[in-house]
């Protein structure tokens, strides 16, 4: 190395100094409390499931399940 050599920093440069100018992260926001975990509100069908017919006449039509989790389900009958 020779003496000319200057390395380049903010000081040897002035003028590079607002580009070179450290950035900081802004300030983190402080944590909050944690919320108590709450299970979403359930909408409770029957305790067993319920059966029931649909008849035309004498014959069934169709078959509706309720489930105990309250979803319906219906079973077309075809003959």
């Amino acid at each position: 190395m020779t003496d000319k050599f200057i390395p380049f920093t903010v000081a040897s440069h002035p003028a590079a100094s607002p580009v070179f100018a450290p950035h900081t992260a802004p300030a983190a926001p402080a944590p909050s409390a944690p919320q108590p975990l709450t299970p979403p509100p359930i909408n409770p069908g029957p305790a067993t499931p319920e059966l029931s017919l649909v008849r035309d006449g004498d014959r069934v039509t169709m078959i509706r399940v309720r489930c105990t989790c309250g979803m319906v389900h219906e079973i077309q009958c075809q003959y």
